[in-house]
């Protein structure tokens, strides 16, 4: 009785959809349209790296060693290195940086982290995480790649998604409060006679 009630309250006498429920749509599909923008970038971006080959250099000539297969094949034993790239984009144009770490000459995105920024000195990383792996050690800007990116634009973008699901969470609270957040219990007895004159009263 309950759903069916709360199903009813989304539609106006007319039988037509209430403005709070039109918006909230219209916010949805706002807000994967959005996603789409977004996730589409990064795969373009993503893939066009996918495509490039890093060339590394010993003292000036072309030598295809560990950090050229790992860079363009494997860069460590859990993922190829079109994921690793993706995941590198994905951190770039979602937090504006993406922290890559080496470890037993393999390399490794980071899920979090801590900067210390310094005006004369290297910058310093440290609370770093890497899936559910806390390391304890401190990394200094010559240990790491810290790629960055200043483009506004993205930025834009994203605040724009996040202002949205920001209205559509207050579209439902509005909801919820309006509907009085109406509660009911239907008891049944266990043992119900099977007789006609049971089923009539």
């Amino acid at each position: 009785m309950v759903i069916w009630e709360w199903f009813l309250g989304l539609f106006d006498k007319d039988g037509r959809l209430s403005i709070d429920m039109a918006e909230a749509a219209s916010l949805t599909a706002e807000i994967v349209i959005k996603e789409m923008a977004i996730g589409s970038a990064i795969g373009l971006i993503s893939n066009a790296l996918a495509k490039c080959e890093f060339q590394t250099f010993d003292k000036g000539i072309i030598k295809k060693g560990e950090n050229y297969y790992r860079f363009n094949v494997e860069p460590n034993q859990n993922e190829s290195a079109q994921y690793f790239w993706g995941k590198v984009i994905w951190r770039m144009v979602n937090n504006q940086k993406c922290l890559v770490i080496q470890n037993n000459d393999m390399y490794y995105v980071a899920d979090s982290f801590e900067e210390t920024k310094l005006a004369f000195a290297e910058n310093i990383y440290y609370n770093v995480t890497i899936g559910d792996l806390k390391l304890n050690k401190t990394f200094r800007e010559s240990e790491i790649f810290c790629f960055r990116t200043t483009e506004s634009k993205t930025r834009i973008l994203l605040d724009s998604l996040y202002t949205s699901y920001g209205k559509l969470i207050t579209a439902g609270q509005n909801r919820y409060k309006k509907k009085g957040a109406f509660r009911g219990k239907l008891k049944v007895p266990i043992t119900y006679p099977q007789t006609d004159k049971a089923h009539n009263e």
